[in-house]
């Protein structure tokens, strides 16, 4: 997924008194417009993709200030970091889907002939890169500088 590293001047961070004070709540307004952006870019076939983009966890540390924004930001999904939007987001190749059990079915209606089917398989055809949280971050980040 897309990460964005914000660099605030030393001076500025060295302000940061807490996540309530200008700096902390500066931060999290750049966090929320993000987050706001990449809801509005992203398709919406389902909504789970839309509903699953928020804002992590914020923490402070020795190089600064630091949160998530994102598809399950922070958190860990099953086969790594993301899944479908990280596919959403950049793209795929045309690849073969296959029923995680062997010998299983891949049961779902298929819209093209208005059933539903019952295959062992089936080959993807891919589909191109939305880039909805890179140009979602940065909307936030153009509208965060000029204020």
């Amino acid at each position: 997924m897309a990460t964005y590293r914000v660099i605030i001047y030393r001076p500025v961070v060295n302000q940061f008194r807490g996540w309530t004070g200008p700096v902390g709540q500066s931060t999290l307004r750049l966090a929320r417009m993000a987050r706001n952006r990449q809801v509005a870019l992203v398709g919406k076939k389902s909504g789970r993709l839309a509903n699953s983009i928020s804002v992590g966890a914020r923490t402070y540390w020795a190089r600064g200030i630091q949160t998530t924004v994102g598809a399950n930001a922070g958190q860990r999904t099953r086969g790594g970091y993301g899944g479908y939007a990280v596919m959403n987001e950049e793209g795929t190749l045309p690849h073969r889907i296959v029923p995680r059990k062997p010998g299983g079915q891949l049961i779902f209606y298929w819209a093209k002939i208005g059933r539903v089917v019952h295959l062992n398989g089936v080959n993807h055809p891919g589909n191109r890169a939305y880039h909805w949280a890179t140009r979602g971050m940065a909307a936030a980040m153009a509208t965060w500088r000029r204020s």
